[in-house]
């Protein structure tokens, strides 16, 4: 973890996302903070984690409107992960209004990238 740490301070994308996975049980606000400064630099995988976290109320007060923003975002920046948890929460309405058709459509492109069976 003190690697991680030293690699996250000089402003490591993948290692903020790391020492994000590191933290997640033993310190859900600074995991989820590490999460936040991965995806400031445009790392998907942190996005959708952020989205995860903020989902589950883990780190922060559970805000689905702001869990399904994130989400959406790593889904606009390519990950597979981030298409099909949106896809769930557009089907679902959890932060955002149904919308079934769109689901379909995240589902169809994470199909595409190899992501679903």
């Amino acid at each position: 973890e003190s690697a991680a740490r030293q690699l996250a301070a000089a402003d490591l994308p993948a290692a903020q996302n790391l020492l994000g996975i590191l933290l997640r049980r033993t310190n859900p606000e600074e995991s989820l903070a590490m999460f936040k400064h991965a995806a400031s630099h445009g790392m998907a995988r942190a996005m959708a984690e952020v989205g995860l976290m903020l989902s589950n109320g883990d780190g922060a007060p559970r805000d689905l409107t702001e869990a399904a923003a994130w989400l959406k975002k790593s889904a606009e920046a390519g990950s597979t992960e981030g298409m099909i948890l949106y896809a769930e929460c557009l089907l679902g309405g959890k932060g955002v209004p149904v919308d079934e058709p769109a689901a379909a459509a995240l589902y169809t492109q994470a199909a595409a990238l190899g992501s679903l069976p």
